[in-house]
Formats: C-alpha cells, sequence, structure tokens
C-alpha cells in the first residue's frame, strides 16, 4: 500500500478558506471555470472549480452538490457566479461521465444543452496510448460511417495522468501559488469522498474500500482534465492586475469542525 496518497479527510478541511459557497475569490485574476460530472443511474454529482491564469494553476472549489436529474444540472452549468469583486463568471467548459447505463442519455444531452456551456462527454481510461493525457474521437456518423463534420466529440481521459496531479495540487500549501483551496463550510460528504482513493505499490489508483464512493474525487478529476483542455494555464483574464506575488492577499484559514 502507498501510504503517501492515503490521506484523512482533515487534508481537504484543511483546503477550506475564508470565501462562500457560490462566491469566486478574485484576489488573483480569473482564467475561467470549469464543471466536472459524475453519472450515475440515481442521478449526477457535480462540482464547478475556478483557475487562476498562468503555469501554477490556482484553483477554487466554486459548488459541488448533487442533482437528480440533467434539467438540474442543466441549471447549475448555465448559472452566473458572482466574484468578491463584483464580476459574474460562467462556466467555461466541463466533462460528464458517459459511461454506464445512461451514455445514450448523456449523448444528447451534450448535442443540445451541454453544446451551449461547452460541456462534452467523457470517457475515462486507466492510461492512453503514449501516456497522453487525453485524446478525442467524433461520435456522430454519417450514412457511410464517416465523422460528420461539426459532429459531437468524445474525450478518452488518462485518469492516472491527472489523479496524479491531482494528488500534487493537494500537496501545495494552501499559501503557495498553485494551491488547491475549497469554500469554506464544504460538506464531510465531499471531504470523505476526496480521499477515497490511493495509488497502490503497482501505480494503480484504488478505492481504500469496497464501499468507499469516490463520486466527489471522479469529478474533481474531470474539472481538472477539462481546465487543461481548455488550456487555461495559458489565459489570463482582463479584470485588475493581480498583487505582485510576494504582496498577495489572501483570505484566511478558519478553524475546522
Amino acid at each position: 500500500m502507498n501510504t503517501d496518497t492515503m490521506r484523512d479527510k482533515g487534508v481537504i478541511e484543511q483546503c477550506q478558506i475564508d470565501y462562500e459557497r457560490g462566491i469566486v475569490p478574485t484576489y488573483l485574476p480569473i482564467a475561467g471555470l470549469t464543471m466536472g460530472i459524475d453519472t450515475q443511474d440515481n442521478g449526477f454529482y457535480y462540482v464547478v472549480r475556478a483557475w487562476g491564469g498562468g503555469e501554477a494553476m490556482e484553483s477554487w472549489g466554486i459548488d459541488s452538490g448533487f442533482c437528480e436529474s440533467l434539467a438540474d444540472v442543466e441549471r447549475v452549468a448555465f448559472s452566473e457566479f458572482t466574484g468578491e469583486n463584483g464580476q459574474k463568471f460562467s462556466i467555461s467548459g466541463g466533462f460528464i461521465d458517459s459511461q454506464g447505463h445512461r451514455t445514450s442519455e448523456i449523448y444528447d444531452w451534450c448535442r443540445t444543452s451541454g453544446r451551449m456551456v461547452r460541456i462534452l462527454p467523457a470517457k475515462g481510461e486507466r492510461n492512453l496510448p503514449g501516456g497522453n493525457p487525453y485524446t478525442y474521437s467524433i461520435i456522430d456518423k454519417d450514412g457511410r460511417g464517416r465523422n460528420m463534420i461539426g459532429g459531437m466529440q468524445l474525450c478518452r481521459i488518462n485518469t492516472t495522468f491527472f489523479k496524479d496531479w491531482l494528488d500534487s495540487k493537494l500537496r501545495v500549501p494552501q499559501e503557495d501559488p498553485g494551491a488547491w483551496h475549497v469554500f469554506e463550510g464544504v460538506t464531510e460528504d465531499y471531504c470523505r469522498q476526496m480521499v477515497s482513493e490511493y495509488r497502490n505499490e503497482d501505480g494503480v489508483w484504488t478505492p481504500r474500500s469496497a464501499r468507499a464512493a469516490n463520486h466527489y474525487w471522479d469529478c474533481e478529476v474531470l474539472s481538472l482534465a477539462r481546465a487543461a483542455s481548455l488550456q487555461l494555464n495559458r489565459h489570463v483574464t482582463r479584470q485588475a492586475k493581480a498583487p505582485e506575488l510576494g504582496a498577495r492577499v489572501r483570505p484566511q484559514r478558519k478553524k475546522r469542525w
């Protein structure tokens, strides 16, 4: 067992800083917001995360929860989120898990509503040829079985690559560039699910137990993968210039429950 990746939920609790759910911290420039959606037979878990521009890719959890229907997912996906400076932010894009018993339903939704907010269907795979982090394929075909121009894309995601990356983000101290934050008062269920997997001695990410729910973990992996696919690390918004690195003004951490 690789105890280096075996975390307690307290690690996630310590990622809370002083901002409210639904509010986008703006003490650094925001490059965009992504949404990760994990599909279950009875509904959909989701997260919304804001990303800072630049290679450090500092990030802030903005929203997380469970939706019973795609109509509810849609309401979140089309929401506007308010920044601490009053600026309005919309979802830049997202990935939704398309595997399982609801594949056709997910594809249909992505062709219509999902397309409007750049949410694409995704398929997680332990590894991809050549170690690529992600690759796209066209789902929609014409009458001859050829890819349709402008047809919907499926993103195949190298889950080992992105789980390793997320693991590395969780190691960054909260005061340092590139840190991974969550809002004050994030649920205990979220924190537990975020430590539901570890990387075993064979390098495979594995559930801690057969009953360990990992839906929010999968959502955050999808959200990170979408940020990478949108190349948000290369974008800096036109909002007010951020303070110099040595003069950062960061929200303070509060005592945990």
